[in-house]
């Protein structure tokens, strides 16, 4: 949301933390969740009438946020006169978002960046221009006189170079938030791939990269301005374009930048040579999807990689000596009990530092959910449950307990292997010399709240 607040230039809008809660706790909590007397929801009431802003926009990043977002625009039309709210960047189920009388429109995420629709919309607000000025606006639903409208589809923004270098300073309550979450760098939108359980493969596609230059010049601003030393690239893989990668990671060592960072990389773009000027410059963490360890099922689910692949990208993570985590897909339709068992003695043997094992989850948006839901494969649309412990396809009851059992033995496995994650931390001497330098000016900001 830092993208799309700073890009709306004098029409400043108030970023509100996104509602979401960790998987484990939503399936504890979903009942008292879904009330608006939750503590959460509190919260948000007092950030409401404390900035009393005239437009609230709402982003469902995941499928399980779904229900909350239609909170989020209920509770914003109950505690604030006049305000407008805005659901935004949707994928697939438009008239589910736009339908409730507390939504007033919903822009759509998977055909164009919805940063130009938001300006538009937002200086038609101001405006209070006609309903038909309204219809010329693309990628847009809202509704006129009982009836919903959809407007025609935009393209995507190719440059993603005329975007402005987000603005952190429109963060509320900034001081609140830890060093390390002012670091999410956007390196680029868009995949080269169309596996299709993935959202990426619905929407920013082809893949455009931001200029290294200008991405350089946003670690420069936050490493000087917040002290933060730890960086996130937020992109479907940071390795998309070898070309790019070493001209980011050049400018990161010319610059003498003192950083650490992770990022997510396709298995089959990992290469010895790229993943040591990773290393230098100052990479040190790689998550890779595994996905599965069947042939047959990476063919199902038009992965266009092999598990040898997979196999040699993870040798190259660790044999650097960078953190690697794994995510293995299980519960993945077309799935047999062979191909689970498979599934998890590969990820096994590739030795991670983390391992992940969440079920398929069916978002809406994908055309493959759309096949199972013609074949009457999906449990329900109750899109609050859709967090990835818990499987949304009809499985059959041997396999079902199979996953069910291993999820659990992987979860407290996690457990144990995040304590010997941190006491890697603590034996390497670049990580804690940069996580010592936001703590210090974490302690500063506490005092000056004093």
């Amino acid at each position: 949301m830092y993208y799309s607040a700073d890009f709306m230039g004098k029409y400043r809008s108030t970023i509100i933390d996104n509602i979401e809660k960790r998987e484990e706790i939503l399936k504890k909590e979903t009942k008292s969740f879904l009330n608006l007397s939750h503590p959460k929801w509190r919260k948000m009431k007092y950030i409401l009438k404390k900035y009393n802003p005239a437009i609230v926009v709402i982003y469902p990043h995941k499928s399980y946020n779904y229900t909350s977002s239609l909170l989020a625009a209920k509770l914003a039309k109950k505690v604030l006169n006049n305000v407008t709210t805005i659901i935004w960047n949707v994928l697939g189920i438009y008239d589910y978002f736009i339908s409730p009388p507390y939504v007033d429109f919903v822009i759509k995420g998977n055909y164009g960046d919805t940063e130009y629709i938001t300006l538009k919309l937002v200086k038609h607000i101001k405006g209070m221009k006609k309903t038909y000025e309204l219809k010329k606006i693309p990628n847009l639903s809202f509704k006129n006189k009982g009836k919903i409208i959809h407007t025609n589809v935009r393209t995507l923004l190719e440059d993603l170079n005329k975007y402005p270098i987000p603005n952190r300073d429109l963060t509320i309550e900034k001081n609140y938030y830890p060093r390390f979450s002012f670091g999410w760098v956007e390196g680029g939108r868009g995949c080269k791939y169309k596996c299709n359980y993935c959202r990426a493969s619905t929407y920013y596609f082809p893949p455009r990269l931001i200029d290294p230059k200008i991405i350089i010049e946003e670690i420069m601003n936050v490493y000087t301005k917040y002290h933060t030393r730890e960086f996130y690239f937020y992109m479907p893989s940071f390795t998309l374009s070898h070309k790019w990668v070493k001209k980011v990671c050049n400018l990161i060592i010319r610059n003498k930048l003192d950083i650490i960072f992770s990022c997510y990389a396709n298995p089959k773009e990992i290469t010895k040579e790229i993943v040591k000027v990773m290393k230098r410059a100052g990479c040190i963490h790689i998550g890779i999807g595994v996905e599965s360890g069947s042939e047959k099922v990476l063919k199902l689910m038009n992965r266009v990689i092999s598990k040898d692949e997979v196999k040699r990208a993870a040798e190259i993570i660790k044999n650097e000596g960078i953190f690697l985590s794994t995510s293995t897909i299980i519960g993945y339709p077309f799935e047999n009990l062979e191909d689970a068992i498979s599934s998890f003695l590969f990820t096994l043997d590739l030795r991670a530092d983390m391992m992940t094992f969440p079920f398929f989850i069916p978002h809406p948006e994908l055309s493959l959910t759309t096949r199972l839901r013609d074949n009457k494969l999906i449990k329900d649309n109750n899109y609050y449950q859709y967090y990835s412990s818990e499987p949304k396809v009809k499985l059959n009851k041997k396999l079902l307990k199979y996953l069910k059992e291993k999820q659990m033995i992987f979860n407290k496995l996690a457990y144990q292997m995040n304590l010997l994650m941190i006491k890697k931390y603590t034996l390497n001497p670049k990580i804690m010399k940069n996580k010592l330098i936001e703590k210090f000016y974490d302690v500063i900001l506490i005092l000056d709240r004093g």
